[in-house]
């Protein structure tokens, strides 16, 4: 059996005793004023309780006492003015009720919607945080199986060396270079697994700064190298600023890589602005991409050109993705075979 919330109840009876003072002043009123109009007062307390019962109930009571108010008034007038004036007045109670009683409906629809979209949310959040979990434990338990591997390949070079042949002696190279290359996948798997269950500690951060101290880290590696780079000044956001060192550390790394075979190698790191969003850029005029696979760029593992071409294993721009995802702001990129490429970031402040 269901039982009726008491305020509510309260509530309807206050909005039908709203509509009885308005037969009253109706009641007292000639009838060639139209008072009818008054009944969308309570239509609109009933939209505002949302209740689609209640505003079914108003505009059927309503209808009835504009009628009743004709019969009952101790007013006369010409008959074509009195019925004019209640038509328009019922007229414009159910257009009313209709708009209301639609808004109401969608309102409950979006509501639902709504809720229905924030539990989807919850349950891919904890999807993804038992992925990340799963990720973290699968990159930590197979370390110790690929270090047994990488020893006994160690032995068998040191040790047996002399009674292989050229073949023998290559496949083991073979498997070292494949156990390094695991070594580095494994740990790009174990620091963004750690990554995304890390709380972020924002503060103003001096971006330009962090820009220079990777340029300055770059050129140290590579001094032989002359690359033309434009780093904007003054700039700063409300970030992490940790996680910020690895997205500039990444996207700078990564155009000082693809630049390596430009002759006239450039390199910028600056803001434009869009409305009223502050967009970051890291441009480069290197080797680029095909713009038709902008979107796998930020998958993890995933490259765009071989390792014999460029190094690197293809988590870089992964983590960057996931960064600044943490930080709730948008990463896309640009580019064009053999012209540069150009990523872009927002950091909401």
């Amino acid at each position: 059996m269901a039982v009726t919330n008491p305020i509510f109840f309260r509530f309807d009876l206050l909005v039908f005793l709203l509509c009885f003072l308005i037969f009253v002043l109706d009641y007292f009123t000639p009838q060639g004023v139209a008072d009818g109009m008054l009944y969308t007062i309570p239509l609109l307390a009933a939209w505002s309780a949302k209740s689609g019962r209640l505003i079914f109930h108003i505009t059927i009571l309503s209808t009835i006492l504009i009628i009743a108010g004709y019969f009952v008034s101790s007013y006369h007038i010409d008959s074509w003015i009195i019925i004019y004036n209640r038509g328009l007045s019922i007229f414009t109670i159910f257009i009313t009720s209709l708009i209301i009683s639609r808004n109401v409906k969608l309102q409950l629809e979006s509501q639902e919607h709504s809720k229905q979209l924030q539990m989807e949310r919850v349950s891919l959040k904890k999807s993804n945080d038992q992925l990340d979990l799963y990720a973290y434990t699968l990159a930590h338990d197979l370390r110790n199986p690929l270090r047994s591997i990488e020893g006994i390949s160690s032995i068998l070079q040191e040790d047996y060396s002399q009674q292989m042949d050229n073949t023998g002696k290559e496949r083991v190279e073979r498997i070292n270079s494949s156990v390094i290359r695991m070594k580095k996948m494994i740990e790009a798997i174990y620091s963004l697994s750690k990554l995304t269950t890390s709380k972020l500690n924002k503060i103003r951060t001096d971006l330009s700064g962090i820009a220079l101290t990777v340029i300055d880290d770059l050129r140290s590696q590579e001094p032989e190298r002359c690359v033309d780079v434009m780093i904007q000044e003054n700039l700063s956001a409300y970030c992490d600023p940790t996680l910020i060192t690895v997205v500039l550390q990444n996207l700078l790394s990564n155009a000082w890589k693809f630049t390596r075979k430009t002759s006239g190698a450039k390199i910028e790191f600056g803001t434009e602005s869009k409305g009223r969003e502050l967009i970051y850029f890291v441009k480069d005029n290197g080797a680029g991409f095909d713009s038709r696979y902008a979107a796998k760029l930020f998958r993890i593992f995933q490259r765009l050109h071989s390792e014999s071409e460029f190094e690197g294993t293809g988590t870089g721009l992964a983590t960057v993705s996931k960064i600044i995802e943490k930080h709730c702001g948008k990463i896309w990129a640009e580019g064009e075979i053999g012209k540069g490429a150009c990523f872009y970031f927002t950091l909401p402040q």
